[in-house]
């Protein structure tokens, strides 16, 4: 998942939950290397871009791809034969600046995962449709409840409405659930997307549960709407609650 900054590019490493930033050199990189071009391909562009030594210019892109590749965010193939592990102190392009480095976890961070996970959950709701989406979130282990009331859950419901409203879709109640369902299951509490409607006159809405418990539901409706108007829907849809999986002891 990325996210592109005035300073370069912001990346979502959903395989160790940290952001890492890149700046316009790297982000160059990686927008060349997305575009399937060959790693002689992208040393040609980046020899037309930048006024740099050849050679200079050829060490930090293998040490770049080689970096995206032991982070599991570029698989080895045709395109770019598998790299030796770049070394800790890599990346020091024609700019004189790192152009690779990871983001502190903060609430700006929180605020740009949900904007992050805002757009894959639309891109996969055109692409599988909702109930997929559902099921695969729901497959996502907890190992806890959670309050509404928590530091933690509450950072998140604020940063999925922030980050909703930036969007270039509507992001109404079943994306900012979605997202939120998937920021919390990916903490491994536990979540539980209910879609719910009157009858007359017909109106639909989705919200989130935690152990029986509504955790966000004003999205779309509005912060003055109470919750009791949620609880007289009738739900219509309720994702599958997976037992507490308890942490197992070795013997």
């Amino acid at each position: 998942m990325t996210a592109e900054t005035p300073e370069g590019v912001i990346l979502l490493d959903l395989h160790s939950d940290q952001f890492l930033g890149l700046n316009q050199t790297a982000a160059t990189m990686w927008k060349l290397v997305c575009a399937e071009m060959t790693i002689e391909e992208v040393l040609h562009h980046l020899e037309r871009t930048y006024a740099a030594e050849p050679g200079r210019l050829r060490d930090d892109l293998t040490q770049f791809v080689a970096t995206m590749q032991e982070r599991r965010l570029l698989e080895p193939g045709d395109q770019f034969p598998a790299l030796p592990a770049a070394s800790t102190s890599l990346l020091h392009p024609p700019c004189g600046r790192k152009i690779f480095h990871l983001l502190p976890d903060c609430r700006l961070c929180a605020v740009l995962e949900a904007h992050l996970v805002l757009r894959w959950v639309d891109r996969t709701l055109q692409r599988s449709g909702f109930h997929a989406l559902a099921a695969s979130l729901a497959a996502l282990p907890a190992q806890r409840t959670a309050r509404r009331e928590e530091q933690a859950v509450q950072q998140l419901i604020d940063a999925v409405a922030l980050a909703a409203a930036w969007q270039p879709f509507r992001a109404l109640c079943l994306h900012q659930c979605l997202t939120l369902c998937y920021l919390l299951r990916r903490r491994t509490i536990q979540a539980d997307l209910v879609v719910g409607a009157y009858t007359h006159p017909f109106s639909a809405h989705v919200w989130l549960e935690c152990a029986d418990q509504i955790i966000y539901w004003q999205a779309g409706l509005g912060s003055a709407v109470g919750i009791e108007r949620v609880q007289a829907m009738q739900v219509l849809f309720q994702s599958a609650r997976p037992r507490i999986q308890k942490e197992s002891k070795e013997p």
